[in-house]
């Protein structure tokens, strides 16, 4: 059962949001919360799947939220939504701030909420990530942000592509990170003995030192996205969503544009949420 905690003074907007979410499914139980005293009390007797939380919510205190929030994301994985009418410029950093996953504006439409619960669903499952690369630094950094991504990985690494293969032959996995950069055989190789070697097929991600625009023409080889390094946790969980063919929330695509603007790439600034 999907066990969803809306928290929202508008209830009319609650109201909205429950009828598009019971559309959804019938494994789902609906939570309200009206003001910050509620949620807390709410959050402190139960665990919650997703909290869809109004950015304004009266009688919240934000410092012990963010605490609260990171509590139960290291237990139980909730997942945290942000709301509002109207974004305001430093939205992306409040989101951050509180490891949100998506930032949706009211009203809602239909399809970005359903898109957002068939991700959910497809994040909640743990999945076992291969990790391939020589470098023992470059396996810890993407370890972490593994750790830090939205994703439940169980992470298992390999320093070769021999090792890899053998690996793969041992035990499923869906995801693999594999570096452009090993030193016994090709990563398109062991991308291609890794695909052909196991019953499920194996989304792989190319990790590579520059971009690579005819990926897609990689995916005979299983390869579904290409990372580049120097990467990070916006890195990792939009290769991810890509990875795994999931709907990519508005906010990781915020904050990539952001980031390519702070650097010089000429980016646009990031328009409204779904």
């Amino acid at each position: 059962m999907l066990k969803i905690l809306i928290a929202d003074a508008d209830l009319e907007a609650q109201e909205q949001l429950s009828e598009i979410v019971t559309t959804f499914g019938r494994n789902i139980r609906i939570t309200t919360a009206e003001t910050g005293r509620e949620l807390f009390k709410l959050i402190q007797e139960e665990t919650f799947d997703v909290l869809f939380l109004d950015m304004i919510l009266p009688y919240t205190d934000v410092a012990k939220l963010k605490d609260v929030l990171a509590f139960m994301s290291a237990r139980g994985g909730t997942r945290l939504v942000l709301v509002s009418e109207w974004l305001r410029p430093n939205w992306t950093s409040v989101a951050t701030h509180l490891h949100a996953y998506e930032v949706l504006t009211k009203p809602y439409r239909k399809h970005a909420v359903a898109k957002l619960l068939g991700a959910f669903s497809e994040i909640r499952r743990p999945r076992r990530t291969l990790i391939v690369d020589p470098s023992e630094r470059t396996r810890e950094i993407l370890r972490n942000a593994l750790r830090r991504s939205q994703f439940r990985v169980n992470p298992v690494e390999a320093d070769t592509g021999r090792g890899a293969v053998s690996q793969v032959r041992r035990q499923e996995f869906e995801i693999a990170f594999v570096s452009n950069g090993l030193t016994d055989m090709p990563a398109l190789e062991a991308a291609c003995q890794m695909f052909s070697g196991t019953k499920e097929r194996i989304s792989v991600v190319l990790m590579n030192r520059a971009s690579d625009e005819t990926h897609r023409a990689l995916e005979i080889f299983g390869v579904r996205d290409i990372i580049v390094q120097p990467f990070d946790a916006i890195d990792v969980n939009r290769s991810l969503h890509g990875a795994l063919g999931l709907w990519r929330p508005y906010l990781i695509n915020a904050l990539d544009a952001e980031r390519k603007a702070r650097r010089g790439d000429g980016a646009e600034r990031p328009a409204a949420a779904a």
